[in-house]
């Protein structure tokens, strides 16, 4: 499965980990500068009994020394979809 994950704000998106419980990337993410984006893809090992991805990336927006923003792309099993979630 592919993702395209578009920064549109004026904060770069630093990647900080993957938290992969089954599966692997294809692709690795990475940081996202401002108003740009980054693929990134996942795939199920390569297994013939394995058919999901589990787990995700978190990234982080630092807005000053005092604010930080924490999203992550969760996918929950399936090969089909990513949720977004922010603030952990």
């Amino acid at each position: 499965m592919q993702c395209t994950f578009k920064n549109v704000t004026q904060f770069p998106l630093l990647f900080d980990e993957t938290h992969l419980e089954s599966g692997r990337y294809w692709i690795a993410p990475e940081t996202i500068e401002a108003f740009d984006h980054n693929v990134f893809s996942v795939c199920n090992q390569n297994s013939p009994t394995v058919a999901d991805v589990s787990g995700g990336a978190s990234f982080k927006i630092v807005l000053d020394e005092d604010h930080v923003l924490n999203v992550a792309l969760v996918s929950r099993s399936q090969l089909d979809s990513f949720d977004v979630m922010n603030n952990f």
